[in-house]
C-alpha cells in the first residue's frame, strides 16, 4: 500500500513507519519542516504527489507544557489541521482508507472503569477538546459515499523505547541514569493504562486494514496501573521527592479503557509492560540528562 503519514517523526509515527514497512507498504513520512498540515496549498501537493492508498493522521501538539504556553495553537493543529487534511484526502484521493489519531482524554476520567468507545465524551482540558473537536472534524469531513474511509483510533497512554523525555516515565528513567540522588515527580496517587507503543502501531495498521468507516477504537491493554508502580520499574532504587512544580493541579485519578472493540479485530497487546519499562531504562545514557 501506498501509505502517508502526518507527524511521521513523533514517538508513535516512528514505531508505525516501522510496523508498515516491515509489512512491505510503501511509506512516505514528510517531516513537519516539510509539510505544515494547516498550509492547505502544502497539503493538497502532498496528497496529488503521493496519491496514498492510506493515510495516516498523527500531527498533533501533544505535550502539556506546549499547550498550557499556548492553547490556541493547540485548536489550531488538531481541528484546523485536521480540516486541511480532510479536504485534501477527499478532493485528490477519494478511495483512502483514513485513520486518524485521536485520544483517550476525549473520555475525561475513568473512575476505575474501563471506558468504552460508546461511552460518553466529556474532555476536561485544551488537549481533550481539542481531540474531540478533531474526531467530530474528520468525520463530519469525509466517510460518506464516494469520499475516504475514516477511522477513529483512541490511543491511552503510551511508553517503550524512544519515548521522548517530555513524558513522565521517560524524564524519571533520565532522571535516574544521570547519577542524581533524588528524582523529581509530580502527582502519583493516579493510575493510567499503558500500553507499549509498538502494539500501538501494529494496533493502527490493523485498523487500516480491517477497522469500521466511521467507528472509534480504544488503543489500551485494558488495565489501570498505578504510576507508583511505573515509577518502581524506571527509577532503579533512586528516592522519588515531589516537586510542587511538577503537579498539574486538579487531575482525572484514574483513566483506563477497554480494548474489546480492537481485540475483536484480532489484535492484542504482545509486549509485556515491564520489559518496554525496561528498555526505555536501558536506553538512558549514564551521567548524563
Amino acid at each position: 500500500m501506498r501509505t502517508l503519514i502526518s507527524g511521521g517523526a513523533g514517538f508513535l509515527g516512528i514505531w508505525l513507519q516501522d510496523s508498515l514497512r516491515r509489512a512491505g507498504h510503501s511509506v512516505v513520512a514528510p517531516s513537519s519542516r516539510a509539510w505544515d498540515v494547516c498550509d492547505a496549498a502544502q497539503t493538497h501537493r502532498v496528497f496529488e504527489d503521493v496519491r496514498p492508498e492510506w493515510f495516516f493522521h498523527l500531527a498533533s501538539v501533544t505535550r502539556h507544557q506546549e499547550i498550557l504556553k499556548d492553547p490556541e495553537r493547540c485548536m489550531s493543529v488538531q481541528v484546523g489541521g485536521t480540516r486541511t487534511v480532510m479536504e485534501a484526502a477527499r478532493e485528490e484521493t477519494p478511495t483512502a482508507r483514513i485513520v486518524v489519531v485521536s485520544s483517550c482524554h476525549v473520555y475525561g476520567g475513568s473512575q476505575g472503569q474501563p471506558l468504552r468507545e460508546t461511552d460518553p465524551l466529556r474532555p476536561t482540558g485544551v488537549y481533550g477538546q481539542s481531540k474531540l473537536a478533531q474526531e467530530r472534524e474528520a468525520l463530519g469531513a469525509c466517510g460518506g459515499p464516494g469520499e475516504p474511509d475514516v477511522v477513529i483510533a483512541r490511543p491511552f497512554h503510551l511508553v517503550g523505547p524512544g519515548q521522548p523525555l517530555a513524558f513522565a516515565p521517560a524524564d524519571w528513567a533520565a532522571q535516574a541514569a544521570s547519577g542524581a540522588s533524588t528524582i523529581q515527580v509530580g502527582n502519583l496517587d493516579l493510575e493510567r493504562d499503558y500500553l507499549d507503543v509498538r502494539d500501538a502501531a501494529s494496533g493502527l495498521v490493523l485498523l487500516a486494514e480491517a477497522g469500521v468507516n466511521g467507528e472509534a477504537y480504544n488503543l489500551c491493554r485494558g488495565e489501570a496501573v498505578p504510576l507508583r508502580w511505573v515509577l518502581s520499574q524506571v527509577a532503579q532504587g533512586v528516592k522519588a521527592v515531589a516537586e510542587p512544580g511538577r503537579m498539574r493541579g486538579p487531575e482525572i485519578t484514574s483513566l483506563v479503557g477497554d480494548s474489546g472493540r480492537l481485540n475483536a479485530l484480532g489484535w492484542a497487546a504482545d509486549v509485556d509492560l515491564a520489559r518496554s519499562l525496561a528498555e526505555l531504562r536501558a536506553e538512558m545514557p549514564r551521567g548524563a540528562r
